[in-house]
């Protein structure tokens, strides 16, 4: 068992280095043939089941990229397709809680773009991983190459979410949006005044942050950073007027982006 998954593994790798059609149809067809090797010796091993899944799947691809239009080309792909689908149904059914099952039953639907599966399938695989950065990075550039702008936002109120709840840092996705200074502007005051989601961090004008001022202080839209700054000594190691354009009413709103605190 341990000798066939081993070779099926490394065959794999191979694949990795190939980029004509008909090596890596020969390639992930080693694949195939080794995982299955492996299943009649232990028809429930995770790791043969998603080797042997992946292999239909990628073997489907690669035949596909050959252009070949017979009978028997067509047919070769769709028993691939189908023998993937049956098998990584099974190992999901048998191992629910693992992300690789999903996320290689995606790659499938991607085949027929079945995009409605396919973002669905990805989003069960970005759970079950436990919200791992590259299965998010992943999936969201996925969904900008399509074009999915209600499932982008679905993910990003996600992890908004889960980031009030404290969730470990390496699970969140950072992304940043350069804008001219009065289109930030106008975003900027424009959400404050109407309560829509905003930027969890903002780098602006001077000018601009004194317009947020206005009215009580409970209004205003930046988070009071005053007792925060205190409690970790930025008061002193920042020099001190630098806060005045950030501040109102003695509490402190934002910190200042100069050079003389670098130096």
């Amino acid at each position: 068992f341990e000798a066939q998954l081993a070779l099926a593994q490394l065959a794999e790798q191979e694949c990795a280095e190939l980029d004509e059609a008909p090596a890596l149809v020969r390639r992930w067809g080693e694949v195939v043939d080794r995982s299955r090797a492996a299943l009649r010796v232990d028809p429930e091993n995770p790791r043969a089941l998603l080797l042997l899944g992946r292999g239909l799947v990628r073997r489907a691809i690669s035949r596909e990229r050959l252009g070949v239009q017979t009978l028997e080309a067509k047919a070769a792909i769709r028993t691939d397709i189908e023998e993937a689908d049956r098998t990584l149904q099974r190992a999901r059914r048998l191992y629910p809680e693992e992300a690789s099952f999903p996320m290689e039953l995606a790659e499938l639907h991607a085949l027929f773009r079945n995009w409605d599966i396919f973002a669905g399938l990805f989003f069960d695989a970005v759970k079950l991983s436990g919200w791992r950065l590259d299965y998010v990075e992943n999936l969201l550039e996925a969904l900008q190459r399509l074009g999915r702008r209600e499932d982008i936002l679905k993910l990003m109120l996600t992890l908004q979410e889960r980031d009030r709840q404290s969730i470990p840092a390496q699970a969140l996705l950072v992304r940043y949006l350069l804008l001219d200074g009065q289109a930030l502007e106008r975003r900027l005051l424009s959400g404050f005044m109407s309560g829509t989601p905003l930027p969890d961090l903002v780098e602006t004008e001077r000018n601009v942050a004194a317009r947020t001022f206005t009215g009580p202080l409970e209004d205003i839209g930046f988070i009071d950073l005053t007792a925060r700054l205190r409690a970790e000594g930025l008061f002193e190691s920042i020099n001190g007027p630098s806060f005045a354009p950030w501040t109102s009413r003695g509490r402190v709103f934002g910190i200042p982006h100069d050079v003389h605190p670098m130096l």
